[in-house]
């Protein structure tokens, strides 16, 4: 597919990065192959690949060239790749669809990135590490074995070890639709939409010093619809309007991970035709309540 990706931002270690040049990202390794997946109802099947795939099940974009990652039912060993609703179809998430809402601060934990063993980066399992699922269909010439993030998985509500993260995964598709395609995502298995980042507290600070507002927006989008839905700015129809910025951070800068509205996207793009505020204030209290998308109750931390 000839695409460029950044090592972090598809989860490669620096050794995979290296042999991706030869062996191919994914989406195209896996044109051709027959592949052992499990369906909605626990069914294990075996489905072909028979073209580079297309369309995400995190957003509406099915159009395109992108980052792909495949998207498996389970995390751990036994973890096999999601068959979709039709029973013929294999499941697959654009990389930077999955990477924003596992980092997302609302929906933080409801997509996580597991490695070829299936396998995230909180679990502590010290035998873990040593697992090779033999059915993953993937890593077993013992080409790249030691990918960050080989797949993702997204909580279910049979699957999830507590209530949190499914309630907010439930709210979000039951009360929000995306602005671009104006589609809710009360019906689908694996859609989330994410609301707009302006005004948030932890807001990447360089950019919130761009907005005139002071109440955090709630306009909600998914994440591919809101990167590729080919909006231009109101102002100049040839510019087109950015509205995802993802980092994945490094040992000198944080991570961003900021999601906007067009209103909001336009702020942020064309900042630097406004003056800039000396510093960030505190800001007065709102005169309307505005709420993000949260779950109807909170999991008690037992850390504590």
């Amino acid at each position: 597919c000839k695409l460029s990706v950044h090592e972090e931002c598809y989860g490669l270690s620096s050794k995979a990065g290296r042999l991706f040049s030869t062996l191919g990202c994914y989406a195209c390794r896996s044109v051709g192959r027959t592949i052992k997946g499990r369906t909605l109802k626990g069914v294990i099947k075996v489905v072909k690949q028979e073209s580079r795939p297309k369309e995400c099940v995190l957003c509406c974009v099915n159009t395109g060239v992108h980052a792909m990652n495949p998207l498996y039912d389970v995390a751990g060993k036994h973890g096999k790749h999601a068959i979709l609703q039709d029973g013929k179809s294999l499941a697959w998430v654009h990389s930077l669809c999955a990477l924003t809402v596992c980092s997302n601060r609302t929906t933080l934990g409801c997509v996580y990135g597991c490695d070829i063993n299936g396998w995230f980066s909180d679990d502590n399992d010290e035998e873990s590490q040593d697992v090779i699922d033999e059915d993953n269909n993937e890593g077993g010439d013992g080409s790249i074995t030691d990918v960050s993030i080989h797949h993702y998985v997204m909580v279910t509500k049979h699957g999830a070890k507590d209530r949190y993260h499914w309630n907010i995964i439930r709210d979000s598709r039951q009360i929000l639709k995306c602005i671009d395609c104006g589609k809710n995502d009360a019906r689908s298995n694996f859609r989330i939409a994410i609301q707009c980042t302006a005004c948030d507290d932890a807001e990447y600070c360089k950019f919130k010093r761009t907005h005139n507002d002071v109440n955090p927006c709630v306009q909600a989008m998914h994440v591919g619809c809101a990167m590729w839905c080919n909006r231009y700015c109101r102002n100049n129809k040839n510019t087109p309007l950015r509205r995802i910025y993802f980092f994945p951070g490094n040992a000198v800068d944080d991570p961003i991970v900021e999601a906007y509205c067009p209103k909001h996207a336009e702020e942020v793009q064309f900042a630097q035709k406004k003056p800039k505020r000396d510093s960030i204030t505190t800001p007065p209290p709102p005169t309307t309540t505005f709420t993000k998308i949260l779950p109807s109750k909170k999991i008690e931390d037992k850390s504590s």
